[in-house]
This record gives structure tokens, C-alpha cells and sequence, in this order.
């Protein structure tokens, strides 16, 4: 019986229970995007996911749809089921997709999430937060010294 399943029907099998709990709502929505891919962009999703992107895998690229947005079905599915918005995302230096208008990538490990410093649920975020405040603080601590330094050798 499983030996007439298409080698696309075991990748979508694979990335489907590769899902983040708490993202039941949109099954069908991302079920929908699932069929969407080709069978290439599905491997690319599957190495992503399954390696939590230790992989370095390529781009997931489809069209930008206005009613929902494939990029934010994936991050949602398989990253960040609380995520809310595209734009707490930023691409990272990775993605050798372009800015394209019309075409994003959905590969959900070319994209970081922002922070917001106040937050407390997320400790990379609070970490990501205090290292740079931390760095402010030595900057300044630096800057202050080397104008003390200045000022007394004139």
C-alpha cells in the first residue's frame, strides 16, 4: 500500500508533523500553502524544519497572497505559534532571496524575530536585550574615559 505514495506526499507528511503545537486554527490554510510548493521547495522546507535550521537550507519562495500571508502561515507553524505579525520579523543576512514585491520566502529559519525589550517570555529575547544594553553601557563607559584621557593631556 505505501509503496504507490509520490515522494511529494512523504515530504508533506514530514513537514506536517514537523508542526509547533498551538497552531491548530489554520490547518487548512497551511495545508492549502503545503500543496502550493513544488516538490524541491518542500525538500528545502523539510531539511529547515527537521534540522531547526542548522541546516543550511535554500529558499522557500512563493507570491505574496493579500488575505493571508505565507510567510507568517509558516513562521507560525513551525517557529513561533504566537506570532502575531509579518513585521516582527527581519530577513537574516542568509536568505539569498531578494526583496521582491510580489515573492517572499517562507523558509521559516531565513527570518529572525524581533524583540521588544519589556517582554519576559522570551529569554533569548531579554538576553539579546540586556547584551546590548550592556554594550551601550561600555561604549559610553569607554567614550566617557577617553575623554578624560583628552582632556587631561592638554
Amino acid at each position: 500500500m505505501f509503496m504507490f505514495r509520490s515522494r511529494r506526499t512523504a515530504l508533506a507528511r514530514r513537514v506536517w508533523k514537523a508542526r509547533v503545537g498551538g497552531h491548530e486554527g489554520a490547518a487548512a490554510e497551511v495545508r492549502a500553502l503545503l500543496k502550493r510548493l513544488k516538490e524541491g521547495e518542500l525538500e528545502a522546507l523539510v531539511a529547515a524544519v527537521e534540522s531547526r535550521g542548522a541546516d543550511l537550507s535554500g529558499c522557500v519562495v512563493l507570491p505574496r497572497d493579500p488575505p493571508l500571508d505565507p510567510l507568517l502561515l509558516c513562521c507560525q507553524a513551525w517557529r513561533w505559534p504566537d506570532l502575531k505579525l509579518p513585521c516582527e520579523l527581519k530577513r537574516l543576512p542568509a536568505c539569498r532571496s531578494t526583496k521582491d514585491p510580489l515573492y517572499v520566502c517562507c523558509n521559516p529559519y531565513h527570518w529572525s524575530r524581533l524583540c521588544k525589550p519589556g517582554k519576559t517570555s522570551l529569554v533569548k529575547c531579554q538576553c539579546a536585550c540586556q547584551l546590548a544594553c550592556a554594550t551601550r553601557a561600555v561604549k559610553a563607559v569607554l567614550q566617557l574615559l577617553c575623554t578624560c584621557f583628552i582632556t587631561r593631556d592638554m
